[in-house]
């Protein structure tokens, strides 16, 4: 046993395509075949503390999420997921006001006061919240309001009246004129702006008290709020959300679960007063990447979790695949992407399929193996859905210089024969540059593997870093070159350090 026959081919086909991603419609007994990247993240994203959690896409964080909040919710802990892509493209502050809306409606729902009385009153308190929240957000950028007050003619130059600014609005505000009518005995009136921003921010102190009393209410000492692919909002954006949000929350017994990409998430904004979440101070990293720096550890965690998924069909991935695909499959994933592992996998064993058939009918036993040339052909499509989700989607606003960085790149390693280059980290320090191959890493078209030194005079003593340029990408004729197995030794590492693979764009 451990063979995949032709007669399963389909089971394994349907297994692999159900597995590519999690959403809120996968089934919770999907969850048994869970393989934590790393031992322990599970229990420490559980941790009552606000976390970042930082990763590639399809490295697992909507897994990851998805098993969490299962998990919590069957012994009653009150846990909120919001898909920040529903967000997308909306301006501050109706992002914010919209945000807040969703998490205030979600945790409410999972609040249920056993007593009726006790539903009621939490409903009372939260019914005027509700309604100022949906007032601001219909409201215009700016509303101007004029408080009439009278002087009295029996005091000694002090006002009286019916209505007040209060303390916190004239503080708030960000334009105050007054004027007055008449002398003794007229009205004086006092006009004054506020922008949806002051107006939601003076409404912090309620949304506290709102939050402790739903956390009471639980009966649970605290809730996990999942804000995922937090890099929808605007990175202009995103410090003042998240700090308003950690502000609301704070003390309440609600932690802040915040994932994403981690080149486009700006958690924090220096400056006088700080805005955001500083990482270490106000929020802790979670970081789920296992690259090609430690490609033994991603290439067991990726066997694992398909050895997981065909685990109904008997069938392990030292018989499905051969030994050299088995690599080759790391390779091309980056690391330990387990979307585009599972992608890959499936896509090569249509591959196979077709290569068997090739030779003539086959006998519902046969068995099917994977080979280095089956995963090879895959590779272009898995770089076309990467494409896809890069530029067209995670890229953003920066979707034209990546594109263009990445071209360049092409380029260069297309005239070195090669899928390996070297960066200098003079140019990896460069804000510009050094921030485009960052992103381009988040993206999976570039796989760190190590710091290291070119063999050449020339750059003598300047520390770089290998990256291997996504293998699906690469030219047909170049992929039948041997790429070393630097992952094996020192001494197939070491060859890593042609000097001509020294990517060192202008920096001008």
């Amino acid at each position: 046993m451990g063979e995949l026959i032709l007669a399963r081919v389909g089971d394994a086909q349907a297994l692999l395509a159900e597995a590519i991603r999690t959403t809120d419609s996968t089934p919770e007994s999907m969850l048994d075949r869970f393989i934590e990247i790393r031992p322990g993240v599970e229990r420490e994203l559980l941790a009552k503390t606000n976390h970042l959690l930082t990763g590639r896409r399809g490295v697992g964080k909507s897994t990851l999420l998805f098993r969490a909040r299962v998990s919590l919710r069957k012994v009653g802990t009150p846990v909120v997921s919001i898909d920040m892509e529903s967000f997308k493209n909306r301006a501050y502050p109706d992002v914010l006001i919209e945000i807040v809306l969703r998490v205030l409606s979600e945790t409410t729902a999972l609040v249920r006061p056993s007593k009726w009385i006790a539903r009621m009153a939490l409903f009372r308190t939260l019914k005027p919240l509700f309604a100022e929240l949906n007032q601001i957000l219909g409201d215009p950028l700016v509303v101007q309001n004029q408080v009439t007050r009278e002087r009295s003619k029996t005091s000694e130059g002090g006002l009286g009246g019916t209505f007040a600014i209060p303390a916190d609005v004239l503080k708030l505000s960000a334009t105050f004129k007054s004027r007055r009518i008449n002398h003794t005995g007229a009205a004086q009136r006092a006009e004054y702006e506020l922008s949806k921003d002051e107006r939601i921010r003076a409404l912090i102190p309620q949304l506290n008290s709102a939050f402790r009393r739903l956390i009471s209410e639980s009966g649970k000492e605290h809730g996990l709020i999942f804000l995922d692919d937090f890099y929808y909002v605007g990175q202009a954006d995103q410090a003042m959300v998240l700090d308003f949000i950690h502000r609301a929350v704070k003390g309440s017994g609600y932690y802040l679960k915040v994932g994403g990409l981690g080149t486009r998430l700006q958690p924090f904004k220096d400056g006088d007063p700080p805005i955001g979440m500083q990482v270490g101070h106000d929020i802790s990293r979670l970081a789920l990447d296992v690259t090609l720096t430690d490609f033994n550890t991603a290439k067991r965690f990726l066997e694992d979790v398909v050895e997981g998924i065909l685990a109904p069909l008997g069938v392990t991935v030292g018989h499905l695949l051969t030994d050299d695909a088995r690599d080759r499959m790391v390779l091309a994933s980056g690391g330990a992407v387990a979307r585009d592992y599972i992608t890959l996998l499936k896509g090569a064993l249509e591959k196979t399929i077709e290569r068997l058939s090739q030779d003539g009918p086959l006998s519902a036993d046969a068995a099917v193996r994977v080979r280095t040339a089956d995963v090879q052909k895959t590779m272009s499509l898995l770089t076309t859905l990467r494409e896809e989700d890069s530029f067209k989607v995670d890229a953003l606003s920066d979707a034209d210089a990546l594109r263009e960085r990445w071209r360049h790149i092409a380029r260069f390693t297309k005239n070195a024969d090669t899928v390996f280059i070297l960066v200098p980290q003079a140019v990896l320090d460069d804000r510009r540059i050094g921030r485009e191959i960052s992103q381009l890493e988040q993206l999976r078209l570039l796989h760190r593997i190590k710091e290291t030194t070119a063999n050449s005079v020339k750059w003598k003593g300047q520390p770089m870093v290998a990256y291997m340029t996504d293998l699906g990408a690469a030219a047909q004729q170049r992929l039948r070159v041997d790429i070393p197995p630097f992952w094996r030794s020192n001494a197939e590492s070491e060859k890593l350090r042609r000097a001509s693979w020294v990517y060192s764009p202008d920096l001008g």
